[in-house]
Order: C-alpha cells, then sequence, then structure tokens
C-alpha cells in the first residue's frame, strides 16, 4: 500500500484545497503592481479581445467555444436551465450522445458544478438541483 499523505498535512500542500481568498491573494499584489505599471486597472483585457473582458471573470462557455473550428469540438449540446430532463434525453438520443456525460453551467469558476454524470437518475438530480 502507497504511502499517503494525511488530509490535513494534503490539504495544507496542495493549492486545490485553499480556500479562493488565499489562493487569489498574491495574484491580487501582483494585478496591483502591474495596473500601477500599466496606468490601467483592466490591462489584461487585451489579451484576448474577441472573449468578453478576456476571459477573467463570467465569461460565456459557449460563447468561447463558438469562436472555435467544429472539427475541433467535441459533440456538445446547450439547454438552459428551464428544459426538462426527458427533453435532455431526448437531445441526446438523437445526437446518438449515451452516458457518461459531463455536465457543467455555461458560466462558472474553478469547477463549479462541473459533474460528470452516468446515468438519466443523475442527471435528473443535476438538472433539478442546477442554480439558476
Amino acid at each position: 500500500m502507497k504511502n499517503r499523505l494525511p488530509l490535513w498535512l494534503a490539504k495544507i500542500i496542495y493549492y486545490e484545497y485553499w480556500p479562493v481568498t488565499c489562493f487569489y491573494f498574491p495574484f491580487t499584489l501582483y494585478w496591483l503592481f502591474l495596473s500601477l505599471r500599466a496606468r490601467s486597472l483592466t490591462y489584461y483585457t487585451a489579451v484576448n479581445p474577441a472573449i468578453e473582458h478576456s476571459g477573467f471573470w463570467g465569461n460565456s462557455k459557449g460563447d468561447v467555444l463558438k469562436l472555435i473550428s467544429a472539427e475541433y469540438l467535441p459533440l456538445t449540446l446547450y439547454f438552459s436551465s428551464a428544459d426538462k430532463t426527458e427533453t435532455i434525453l431526448t437531445a441526446m438520443q438523437d445526437a446518438e450522445l449515451d452516458f457518461p456525460v459531463i455536465c457543467k453551467p455555461d458560466k462558472g469558476e474553478r469547477g463549479f458544478r462541473v459533474e460528470k454524470i452516468n446515468t438519466a437518475e443523475e442527471l435528473e438530480n443535476y438538472v433539478t438541483t442546477s442554480v439558476g
């Protein structure tokens, strides 16, 4: 059996477990420094002008995917939060898409609500507990 780190130590060593504020604090200081140098608080938005706010915060995944040629994209189906599970299952059947699938909201940060869905029951749970 492999030696594993105790959970308390893993939460300190691996940044994925850190609170968002602790993770972004050093970046905030660096952003302020670069903003002063560039004389602009939004200097970073020049990086990806085709993406709203250069993808910094709250951008639509669907809008970004529209910028990529279809030949490079995986099979993707879009639904609104108002769509019912039956509608989604019918669209999956029409597209010859079977489980497992990955579901995620159009807008989200750091993996929020990204889930691997293995069954219709899991899909129903995901749809009924979706946020906005």
